[in-house]
């Protein structure tokens, strides 16, 4: 399975949420990764310990290899559990495209984001939508002058819901965007100017969690956090990392609105070091990830 990389620094490599907000890491020094909303432009394997991310799979996990083969249902694959769940067939993308994003509300239903060079516009967002036999490919509001739109994430709790995320050009900034069961549509983001949004969670349509960084800040550049309540997008604070620079969050999963954990980077004097950061329903806070 292959993710998307973002520079070679130190990476957390794993995270999952379990029961009553416990949070699961595992360190790897390598590139960073990001195995949570399944960065892939073929199929995906849930990456959670102990269970299933509720935002990216069914009550059965939804477990796939990456495919070489033209588009189409594939047969069905042992989870990592020994549970037989469906593979599915690769999102149809047009050259110059590529999925960062994809998430499967069940087995029937399943939403791609990403990006597409050379249209129009120049950078268009990319999105397809799987219903349990193909894909097909879903219009997206563009954005401004339309010079660069690119989704990087997408989370749907349901059929009816989904939100994907990432950057516009023209100095409108993050990038969120909203499906109601039938079209997408821009939602108004609080984060602008270079701000990007780099991964999205929904455990349910009245609550979603957003990250990613801004440049500019202090320290060069900052982590960014979005949280949606069911009628607006908010922009809570982010605690500063002590002697870190270039801080950004890449990775997210909540299982509530009341835990969230998000992973990313730093850099301080010693070096690119993993970041860690918790939300408890009120506020942000930095944890110190094992090792």
């Amino acid at each position: 399975m292959g993710y998307r990389r973002w520079g070679s620094w130190v990476s957390i490599g794993a995270l999952s949420l379990l029961g009553a907000g416990a949070v699961v890491l595992s360190v790897a020094a390598g590139p960073v990764t990001r195995p949570l909303e399944a960065r892939t432009a073929g199929t995906v394997t849930a990456a959670t310990a102990g269970g299933t991310d509720p935002t990216t799979t069914s009550s059965a996990p939804v477990t796939a290899a990456t495919s070489t083969t033209a588009p189409g249902p594939a047969p069905a694959t042992a989870a990592a559990d020994g549970v037989s769940a469906p593979a599915f067939g690769l999102p149809t993308v047009p050259v110059g495209g590529s999925v960062a994003g994809l998430s499967c509300a069940s087995a029937s239903f399943c939403m791609a984001a990403g990006s597409l060079e050379g249209g129009p516009g120049g950078t268009e967002a990319l999105l397809e939508a799987w219903d349990g036999s193909s894909w097909s490919a879903l219009p997206s509001p563009v954005v401004g002058d339309g010079t660069w739109n690119a989704l990087n994430g997408v989370s749907c709790p349901s059929a009816s819901f989904c939100v994907a995320v990432g950057s516009a050009e023209s100095g409108i900034g993050a990038l969120v965007e909203t499906w109601d069961g039938t079209r997408w549509t821009v939602a108004q983001s609080p984060a602008v100017g270079t701000s990007v949004l780099r991964a999205v969670s929904c455990p349910s349509a009245s609550f979603c969690a957003a990250v990613g960084d801004t440049e500019g800040g202090p320290g060069g550049t900052e982590a960014v956090t979005e949280l949606w309540d069911g009628s607006a997008w908010s922009a809570p604070p982010t605690p500063p990392v002590a002697g870190g620079r270039w801080n950004s969050l890449s990775a997210l999963t909540c299982t509530s609105p009341a835990a969230c954990a998000a992973t990313g980077t730093y850099q301080s004097d010693q070096g690119d070091a993993p970041l860690a950061e918790s939300w408890d329903g009120r506020s942000w806070s930095v944890v110190s990830p094992p090792g």
